[in-house]
C-alpha cells in the first residue's frame, strides 16, 4: 500500500451536463460551420450532413485504433503516452452525439413548422464540435516570430486580451432579448451545456460548493490506481477509483483549482467539483511511478527571422518521490 502524503486536490466527475430545451429565444447565426480535415461544412446545406457523418466516422475509427495501441502497450508493460490528437472517452461521446444530431437535423430540414427545432439542432452540433476542438487545443501558442509580432500589432493583443467585449464585426448572436441598439454587455446567452443562468447568484454557498451540504470524507478509504494524467499540464496527476466512484488526483494545484472551480460553479458554468485533501491512500502500483510523467509536452517556439531562439516547455519532469 502506498500512502501519498502530499497535498493535492480530488476532482469528481459528478457534474451533469445541461439537457432539455433552451429557456430563452436565440438569434441564430447566418452560417452553421463545422471545420473538418476537408474544409468547412455549412450545416444549412443538407448535402453536408453525409460529409459530416463520414468525417465523424473517421474520428471514431481513429479512436478505436488508439484504443488498440494503448491495449497493446499495456499488455507489453510499456507506458502509453497520448498522441498529439488523442480522442478521449468524452470526445468520443461528443462525436457520437454529433452523428445522432446530424441525422436529426436531416429529418427536420425543410419541414414546415420545424425551422426553430432544425436550427437548434445545428447549434448543438456546432457547440459540441467546438467543445471537442477546445479540449484538444494546446494551452499555449505553438510559436511566435518576434518581428512579425511587433509589426502586426499582435503584441498589444498579447498584453491586453480581455473576453466578453466583442466588436461591431464579431458580435454574439445567441443573446436573449437582443434588439436593435441594445447594450449587448447587459444581455445573457441562453442556457446550454456550458452554462446555466444561476437563479440565486448571491446566495450560492462556496465553502462546500456545487450545491452540497458537506465536504466528501475520504478518511480510511483505500483507492486503486486507474490511469495516468496524459493531457496537457504543468503538474502531474493520475486517476483513482473505488467501487463505482472515480476521481482525478492533481498535485501542486491545491489552492487555485479548488477555489477557481467554486467561482465558476457559482457563476453558472458546468464544472466538476474539486476539493483540497491533505493525503490519500492508494494501493501500490508500479505504474504510479513509471507513468508519473506522461503528460503532453506543450512547446512554444520563439523565432527571430528563420531561427528558433527559444523553446518554452510547459510540461517539466517531476520527481514522484519529492
Amino acid at each position: 500500500m502506498l500512502l501519498v502524503a502530499a497535498a493535492f486536490i480530488l476532482i469528481s466527475s459528478a457534474a451533469g451536463a445541461f439537457e432539455g430545451p433552451r429557456l430563452n429565444p436565440v438569434v441564430y447565426p447566418e452560417k452553421f460551420l463545422v471545420k473538418t480535415d476537408q474544409g468547412n461544412l455549412d450545416l444549412k446545406n443538407t448535402e453536408s450532413y453525409g460529409l459530416l457523418v463520414r468525417w465523424v466516422d473517421r474520428q471514431l475509427q481513429l479512436a478505436d485504433k488508439q484504443k488498440e495501441e494503448k491495449k497493446r502497450a499495456e499488455e507489453a508493460g510499456k507506458p502509453y503516452g497520448e498522441p498529439p490528437h488523442h480522442i478521449t472517452k468524452g470526445m468520443r461521446k461528443g462525436y457520437e452525439a454529433i452523428q445522432r444530431l446530424a441525422e436529426e437535423a436531416f429529418s427536420l430540414a425543410g419541414v414546415d413548422g420545424k425551422e426553430a427545432d432544425w436550427q437548434e439542432t445545428l447549434l448543438r452540433i456546432m457547440e459540441i464540435d467546438q467543445a471537442i476542438k477546445y479540449h484538444d487545443r494546446s494551452p499555449i501558442p505553438s510559436g511566435a516570430e518576434i518581428f512579425s509580432t511587433l509589426l502586426s500589432g499582435k503584441l498589444n493583443d498579447y498584453k491586453d486580451n480581455p473576453v466578453g467585449r466583442g466588436s461591431p464585426q464579431n458580435q454574439a448572436t445567441n443573446l436573449c432579448g437582443r434588439t436593435a441598439g441594445a447594450d449587448l454587455s447587459q444581455l445573457d446567452p441562453p442556457d446550454s451545456t456550458f452554462w446555466t443562468n444561476p437563479a440565486d447568484l448571491p446566495g450560492r454557498e462556496l465553502y462546500y460548493g456545487f450545491g452540497r451540504s458537506a465536504l466528501p470524507d475520504f478518511t480510511g478509504r483505500v483507492w486503486t490506481y486507474a490511469a495516468p494524467k496524459t493531457s496537457y499540464g504543468t503538474n502531474p496527476g493520475f486517476k483513482v477509483k473505488d467501487g463505482g466512484e472515480s476521481y482525478k488526483v492533481k498535485f501542486a494545484e491545491c489552492n487555485s483549482e479548488a477555489f477557481g472551480t467554486r467561482l465558476f460553479w457559482a457563476l453558472g458554468y458546468n464544472v466538476d467539483p474539486a476539493d483540497y485533501v491533505e493525503a490519500v491512500r492508494v494501493k501500490y502500483d508500479r505504474k504510479i511511478l513509471t507513468e508519473f510523467n506522461l503528460r503532453k509536452d506543450a512547446v512554444a517556439k520563439i523565432k527571430l527571422l528563420l531561427f528558433t531562439v527559444k523553446r518554452v516547455h510547459l510540461q517539466k519532469y517531476r520527481d514522484p518521490f519529492r
